[in-house]
């Protein structure tokens, strides 16, 4: 605290008690935190741009409730573009793979 007292003295030449430098941080944690919630809040608007965008695409949120406030704990999205690449390239793995194997089986008969 004597820090940020030292600091606001010599940047702003205001002299600040340590009470006013708890309340000061107290207001800034209100002030980030609120922002937070109100964040967190168009988490589920976000998800159904997604959804409504790309009818393909995956978007879970997942919410718990704890002092009879919904509480965010993770998101999950997969874009349809990833998806549809994945899906391809897993295709042509498992083309070769069935290619290998079936090379394998043939050479022990």
């Amino acid at each position: 605290m004597k820090s940020f007292q030292d600091d606001v003295l010599e940047d702003y030449k205001i002299n600040v008690t340590k009470i006013q430098v708890y309340r000061a941080k107290r207001l800034a944690k209100d002030l980030i935190e609120g922002t937070y919630k109100e964040q967190y809040a168009s988490l589920f608007d976000y998800a159904e741009e997604l959804k409504n965008a790309t009818k393909s695409s995956t978007v879970k949120i997942k919410t718990r409730i704890a002092k009879g406030e919904t509480v965010f704990q993770r998101i999950y999205v997969c874009l349809a573009a990833y998806k549809k690449g994945f899906l391809e390239g897993c295709t042509l793995l498992l083309v070769l793979m069935a290619t290998i194997l079936k090379g394998l089986i043939l050479d022990r008969s």
